[in-house]
């Protein structure tokens, strides 16, 4: 059973999807972003939209329970379940936020 106290249990039920279509509507572009030595956002290839870029084109908000410290079990499928998550939306605020 996943902790409803975990900073990332709010992924358990959300629709990305939807989630996206909601903050475009509201003009918020932000993708989303994993915390670390470095920032990284699931779904998107650094190589081909830089960090700098997608930052001054969209923004990017850092989730929190997203660090390098993981521990086996719920927090695993939680992070999963996050980036997966993520992977999606960023999809769509990477359309919206016409980042080239």
């Amino acid at each position: 059973m996943i902790s409803h106290d975990h900073p990332l249990s709010w992924t358990v039920n959300a629709e990305p999807k939807s989630d996206a279509q909601q903050a475009i509507v509201n003009k918020d572009f932000r993708l989303l972003a994993f915390a670390g030595r470095a920032i990284s956002i699931p779904g998107i290839d650094f190589a081909e939209y830089p960090l700098e870029h997608l930052q001054q084109q969209c923004g990017y908000r850092v989730l929190k329970g997203t660090g390098d410290v993981l521990r086996i079990g719920e927090q695993s499928a939680l992070r999963t379940k996050t980036h997966d998550y993520a992977v999606i939306y960023n999809q769509y605020m990477l359309a919206a936020c016409n980042a080239p």
